[in-house]
């Protein structure tokens, strides 16, 4: 991600392909593609979370909806809104 100034307003852009996101008071992951799947699509070494946990653990990939380049990923609960990794003041 890169963060530009455009006429007086901060914004989130894909560093792969310039794309606009989100204003960088906001949630860039709003604007992003998410790919949603089983934290052992990931790794699959990894054990499945049922086995050990009530909630159901997703993998989500946000990726740029310009060029499809990955620009974050995350482990989550499923149906909780997205996590907030950058959030300027």
């Amino acid at each position: 991600l890169l963060r530009f100034t455009a006429d007086g307003v901060d914004e989130f852009h894909c560093a792969a392909c310039g794309a606009r996101l989100e204003e960088a008071r906001g949630n860039y992951k709003h604007a992003a593609l998410c790919e949603e799947t089983g934290i052992t699509a990931g790794n699959p070494l990894i054990r499945d979370p049922a086995e050990a946990a009530d909630a159901g653990l997703v993998l989500r990939r946000w990726h740029c909806p310009g060029c499809g380049v990955t620009l974050d990923t995350e482990v989550a609960q499923a149906g909780d809104a997205p996590l907030w990794d950058i959030e300027l003041a």
